[in-house]
């Protein structure tokens, strides 16, 4: 008999955190690490580990080197796992969050993994377009949804932030991701976590929404909002929302500052934002949502 979104509370299937770097220390210590170790409720016996989806919610990262934030986990058992926002070499992460989403081991109906680009990193810029063919653990009986979510970013820190995640040719067994930047941004290296689930599976929906939705790119907000929608029927009362980035273009000279959010949500859908501050111009933002009963 194939699950339903009931299941996903009652097995641990949609159990879900966020993490921000100020819980465990402040903005001016400076420090390349974020750690805190995270429980995962379990309600019934789970032998294995969950997969853990990460995706950044927010960043304030300084301009003067290399952008560089890495959302992780590690040490994951059956009910907790180690949270990470990290950076390295010289570069000065301010503040950062994240949310991480939990599928149960073995689950064919919502799976998920991660995607990092080639090479890279202090050994050279990956290339422009960084594409890998995915094939899922289980096959699905048609072309699932599948969403993505950037957890680590390595770009050059004197040109414009411009990086875009997402998936394309979806099939049954897999589908195409990539890591893309463009104009004259350097990527070093990036990944991104992946989350796919039955197109008809009931009490679930997803997409992508983003600034370009509700203005253009060359007219930067501090605050730019939307409203996204859920398919008709979806729901019968009001989801949880789990959001993070998929796609930034942010100027360069100034920090890379943008918080996304999501509120107000109904059984039909929920108001977004995606923001910047201080003196930060952010041209473009993108995210992907997954939506789920509770």
């Amino acid at each position: 008999m194939r699950k339903d979104a009931s299941d996903i509370q009652r097995r641990n299937y949609g159990h879900f955190d966020t993490f921000e770097t100020a819980q465990v220390r402040p903005c001016d210590a400076k420090s390349s690490v974020a750690q805190k170790r995270q429980a995962c409720p379990v309600d019934v016996d789970i032998l294995e580990p969950p997969a853990l989806a990460a995706g950044l919610t927010m960043l304030n990262v300084a301009h003067t080197t290399n952008i560089r934030v890495d959302a992780f986990a590690d040490n994951i058992t059956v009910n907790s796992a180690n949270l990470h926002i990290n950076t390295w070499h010289d570069s000065e992460l301010l503040k950062a969050a994240c949310t991480w989403f939990h599928v149960a081991p073995h689950d064919q109906d919502i799976q998920t993994g991660q995607f990092a680009t080639p090479g890279g990193g202090f050994d050279g810029p990956a290339e422009k377009t960084n594409a890998a063919r995915i094939t899922f653990p289980h096959e699905y009986a048609q072309p699932p949804r599948v969403i993505v979510w950037l957890n680590q970013i390595d770009m050059r820190g004197d040109r414009n932030c411009r990086i875009f995640a997402r998936a394309d040719e979806i099939t049954r067994d897999g589908f195409t991701i990539r890591l893309e930047t463009w104009g004259d941004s350097v990527l070093h290296g990036a990944r991104a976590s992946w989350i796919a689930h039955r197109s008809d599976m009931r009490g679930v929906a997803s997409g992508t929404f983003g600034t370009t939705d509700a203005r253009p790119p060359d007219n930067p907000q501090k605050y730019t909002s939307g409203r996204a929608s859920f398919p008709a029927g979806a729901f019968r009362g009001v989801p949880t929302v789990l959001a993070a980035l998929n796609a930034l273009d942010v100027k360069r000279f100034n920090n890379l500052r943008v918080r996304l959010r999501t509120d107000s949500a109904c059984e039909h859908g929920f108001s977004w934002h995606i923001d910047s501050w201080v003196d930060t111009a952010l041209y473009s933002g993108r995210a992907s949502f997954i939506a789920f009963d509770t």
